[in-house]
């Protein structure tokens, strides 16, 4: 009688054991799965936010050029005017022609929705050239933060994203150049 009374009671600490262990597991691998899919979002944004970049200064010397292709159609070929370079009046039109792109591109992707989204694009104008900048900041809400907030954990997520691109004017380097050489030798003389 005694072997069966054994047995009983190891079922029952099996049991036990099982009630601990069993959502410790599913809990973890639900972190597991969580984590997985912000780092894809992660990657994503990342990925989005270099292209944006590349696209928008490869094209950023014409309003009429297409954000993806490059090409200008022949109605936009006048569109930026002669004097363009001294004083963009069409920067405000290209920045937010990138981010109508990162905003219909973001969405491709997602899994999960964030929150939250903040995109800015900058143009750093220098002496020798300008740079692109592409920031992206999406917030996910935390799924069961009302248990995790014991631990300490923030109830939301925030993965951001920067991108930067050189815009490649040649033409404004070349007169760049002449002009720096021409001033030179003018101060010489």
């Amino acid at each position: 009688m005694k072997p069966l009374l054994m047995l009983k009671r190891k079922k029952g600490s099996m049991t036990v054991e099982a009630a601990v262990v069993v959502p410790l597991i599913i809990v973890t691998v639900m972190a597991l799965i969580f984590s997985s899919v912000l780092w894809v979002h992660h990657v994503t944004i990342n990925t989005l936010a270099n292209e944006a970049a590349r696209l928008g200064s490869a094209v950023w010397d014409s309003t009429g050029k297409h954000l993806v292709t490059g090409k200008i159609a022949k109605e936009n070929l006048d569109d930026d005017g002669l004097y363009w370079r001294l004083r963009d009046s069409n920067e405000d039109e290209k920045i937010k022609r990138i981010e109508e792109y990162i905003y219909q591109n973001m969405h491709k992707y997602r899994i999960i929705k964030p929150s939250d989204v903040k995109v800015s694009v900058e143009l750093k104008d220098y002496v020798i050239y300008k740079r692109l900048e592409v920031c992206i900041a999406n917030t996910y809400r935390i799924p069961a933060w009302s248990f995790l907030k014991v631990f300490g954990v923030s109830q939301v997520y925030t993965i951001s994203a920067h991108g930067e691109s050189i815009v490649e004017d040649t033409q404004e380097l070349i007169r760049n150049t002449d002009f720096i050489i021409d001033t030179g030798r003018e101060i010489e003389a």
